[in-house]
């Protein structure tokens, strides 16, 4: 952690300015602080310092560094490799130690049993390891010792994590003004439950530092280090050439592990009380962990006895449980917000896709109602139709899109655009590609009867490319709903958003070239057909369709691809789906409903969208000379 923390790190690097004072200049020395506790991140920066060949000592403060220095010790013998609150044995040249914390641990836990009258007990615990286990393990004994009653109301609830202000405050919240603790204590290095628990008028206990000092008197007492002596005695030792491997555990008779001044609000008699106890534990009469409540942890034959206590090796590394008395809460986060589009907006974009929706059915009826006109039925109704479903498909994935994404809507919005916009268009190219067709056969003097079902199957064949592509979607690599920390958000606020991997992506590319593909050959036939007669000739309305379609592709989608603000997304991604379908198919139909509306459908001819061909809705053809 950062060297301010006023916590553990704060009190490493007090214990190294201490050394450096006690050895009148002849130790030099520099910190590297914040650095990851992981293997991966710790072993480059330990190797790194070994090889510059600056350094006699290198110290690693944190448990989760032993791994990677232990290695690199192995490999640069002529360093020596000091590891604080490890256990793993090494070469000569490497030495772990650690200082009996749990003993102070214990005597904050006495303080806190007989100040505490009424309530519970709690505290915040940091790293699941044995270290921390201990600590709050023998604070737990301490509170039972004072108070018997207590025995069933100490509560822990768990950080995993050394520093989180943020996390410790929330927690120290919860125990106090929801779990009914009237005493809080913590392993973890901030004082934010002290300072929570002063300012709700409640006693509190430190830890790492004097707290007393950083919050008020309402720190009762706290466990703290000197970790200057404990530098001091490996210094000493690699100075004078005596260093050897050991794993050393340093108690109070060291001056490492320190109980702290005791707040005034703790009365003389409790004071003595403690120190009596801790003069126990100096001179060896006293040891935390023996007697019958460490059943729990006992490995040897039958139930302990009042003379029976855990092995050293049992508390440095098996010791990975809290007594079964204690209420354990876990791993309590602090709740994540999920962070939505504003109800308005989505409002607004669902009753736009519905006023759509009601245009196309709308349509339907009419072009149902008037399928026996010409402009209607030598249209194509069935494609016609066809068409209209297409259109419905497409705005109602306005509707997928105002939801919380899931991965089924991830996928599904991607499914609905694609096949709706292929039912929308397609019948509009084959209908047209007939006439094309037509004209061809006419322009030759040939005649040749060309059925519906021969378009229906260009119209599935497209289709099934659809499928395909999105089947390869589907199962390749598929999208899935995932939560989005913005820096435009709270820190503890989310959004869901669909996110589309690597192969997926590649799919909705290929997709959109498909549509392209398909809107130019729209390009082609609607060429092709220009010169068919002017009365009623679609070829105008479906270049507007084209053009539109074009633009919902290669303007609205790059742009969305490229913001950065959900909501705006969001909007364009419904208006481009709702308003522009919609503005495609509404070219094509609106003149027929004019044309039919106005009593002007009498006028068109048998052909009213060729002249070189009469045709109807089952691909007959006359030709007329």
């Amino acid at each position: 952690g950062p060297l301010n923390d006023l916590g553990w790190s704060y009190q490493h690097n007090q214990g190294r300015v201490q050394m450096e004072i006690d050895f009148e200049g002849e130790v030099q020395t520099e910190p590297y602080p914040s650095v990851e506790d992981t293997y991966e991140a710790s072993l480059p920066l330990f190797t790194d310092l070994a090889e510059n060949g600056n350094y006699d000592m290198i110290v690693g403060t944190t448990f989760g560094y032993q791994w990677a220095m232990v290695d690199v010790a192995t490999e640069y013998k002529n360093i020596y490799f000091l590891h604080i609150s490890g256990y793993i044995p090494g070469p000569n040249n490497w030495a772990t130690a650690f200082g009996r914390i749990y003993q102070a641990r214990y005597l904050t836990g006495l303080v806190a049993g007989y100040m505490t009258d009424s309530g519970r007990v709690g505290s915040i615990l940091a790293i699941p390891i044995p270290e921390v286990y201990r600590g709050a393990n023998a604070m737990y004994k301490g509170v039972i010792d004072a108070n018997d009653d207590l025995k069933k109301k100490v509560t822990m609830s768990w950080t995993y994590e050394w520093v989180n202000h943020d996390l410790e405050l929330y927690q120290a919240d919860l125990h106090m003004n929801q779990w009914g603790v009237k005493m809080m204590t913590q392993d973890t290095d901030t004082f934010e439950p002290q300072f929570l628990a002063n300012q709700l008028g409640y006693p509190s206990i430190g830890y790492n530092v004097d707290a007393m000092r950083q919050v008020s008197i309402s720190v009762l007492a706290s466990a703290t280090w000197n970790w200057g002596n404990l530098y001091n005695r490996f210094v000493e030792r690699a100075m004078d050439g005596t260093w050897e491997y050991e794993d050393f555990w340093g108690g109070m008779d060291t001056g490492i592990p320190l109980l702290s001044d005791f707040s005034p609000l703790v009365p003389n008699r409790i004071q003595r009380i403690v120190d009596e106890r801790r003069e126990e534990i100096i001179d060896g009469d006293f040891q935390v962990f023996c007697g019958k409540w460490i059943e729990p942890w006992w490995n040897g034959e039958g139930k302990p006895d009042d003379n029976d206590c855990l092995t050293d090796f049992e508390l440095l590394v098996e010791h990975t449980t809290l007594h079964p008395d204690i209420d354990d809460r876990g791993f309590i986060p602090i709740p994540l917000t999920r962070v939505d589009l504003s109800d308005g907006v989505t409002i607004a974009m669902q009753i736009i896709a519905a006023i759509c929706l009601l245009l196309v059915l709308i349509s339907a009826c009419l072009t149902i109602f008037w399928r026996k006109k010409n402009a209607i039925h030598y249209s194509s109704f069935p494609f016609l139709l066809c068409s209209l479903f297409g259109v419905a498909i497409v705005i109602s994935a306005v509707f997928m899109l105002s939801a919380v994404p899931t991965d089924g809507l991830c996928s599904g919005v991607v499914w609905v655009v694609s096949i709706g916009t292929t039912i929308f268009f397609v019948p509009l190219l084959a209908k047209t590609y007939r006439i094309v067709y037509i004209y061809h056969q006419a322009a030759h003097f040939k005649k040749r009867t060309l059925q519906t079902h021969e378009l229906v199957g260009s119209v599935m064949a497209c289709l099934l490319v659809d499928i395909i592509i999105l089947i390869c979607f589907q199962t390749i690599d598929s999208p899935e709903a995932e939560r989005e920390f913005d820096d435009d958000l709270d820190k503890y606020e989310y959004r869901v958003v669909c996110d589309y991997p690597g192969a997926s992506s590649i799919c909705i590319y290929i997709m959109l070239g498909w549509k392209a593909l398909l809107l130019l050959s729209g390009v082609i036939v609607t060429f092709l057909v220009r010169n068919t007669s002017k009365t009623f000739n679609e070829s105008k309305h479906l270049s507007l369709a084209i053009y539109d379609c074009t633009f919902v592709f290669a303007v609205l989608i790059p742009l969305i691809a490229v913001l950065d603000d959900v909501e705006a997304e969001y909007l364009l991604a419904c208006l481009g789906l709702s308003l522009g379908i919609s503005a495609a198919y509404l070219v094509l139909f609106l003149p027929k409903f004019f044309v039919i509306a106005t009593g002007n459908d009498d006028s068109l001819s048998r052909g009213a969208t060729t002249s070189a061909s009469q045709f109807n809705s089952h691909g007959s053809v006359t030709m007329d000379h």
